[in-house]
């Protein structure tokens, strides 16, 4: 992510010469960078490509559009979530208007606003992709293999048992009139980000 500001540029550059990378600036120029591949995009696509290009050993630079937002920065709100951390403000749709399309437009992208709950490829899906399809991929080590680095990667939690405020105000509504709950928590949560920094559990149970 780019930002045009000098004193974040600065910053750039002195983070830069730290770590080797070839670099200059001149505030009444563009900001120049040398690297070895260029990712446009840093959602689930381009984050991923970015990682395994960087893990190889080249100097990745990954450009995006949206905004960086840090955990104090956020509002948890869901109006001014949409507004900020959307495209077009969570209001994009197809060409002829008739399906509607959520797409994050914040670093981090879709991996930054969608769902985070975590489950394995279940495997009647596999076998459905490998035999009915052909793709044999799916029934190889190597996709279970992959599977399990991306799990470790997102820091995937497995014993996720603690709701969020909206599902706990709906158990109790639900409650007070007579309703069963009954809430998802076999679905195990990933939350690389609250559980390594903060150490503060995710939670999303669903009811």
């Amino acid at each position: 992510m780019l930002d045009n500001s000098h004193e974040f540029l600065e910053k750039i550059c002195n983070f830069s010469d730290q770590k080797q990378h070839n670099l200059t600036y001149n505030s009444a120029t563009d900001l120049a960078i040398e690297c070895d591949a260029v990712v446009v995009g840093s959602g689930a696509g381009g984050g991923v490509a970015a990682a395994v290009l960087a893990k190889a050993g080249y100097k990745v630079v990954v450009l995006e559009k949206g905004q960086y937002f840090a955990r104090q920065d956020l509002s948890l709100l869901e109006s001014p979530s949409l507004r900020e951390m959307y495209e077009n403000g969570g209001l994009t749709a197809t060409s002829d208007g008739r399906v509607s399309i959520v797409a994050g437009a914040t670093l981090g992208g879709g991996t930054a606003v969608n769902w985070s709950a975590s489950f394995h490829t279940p495997p009647h899906v596999l076998r459905e992709w490998s035999e009915e399809h052909e793709l044999s991929l799916f029934a190889s080590d190597e996709y279970a293999q992959a599977m399990e680095t991306v799990w470790k990667r997102l820091s995937v939690q497995p014993n996720c048992n603690k709701e969020n405020f909206q599902n706990s105000v709906l158990r109790e509504g639900c409650t007070k009139l007579g309703y069963e709950v009954c809430a998802s928590y076999s679905l195990i949560q990933s939350s690389m980000s609250f559980a390594k920094s903060d150490q503060i559990p995710h939670k999303c149970v669903h009811v």
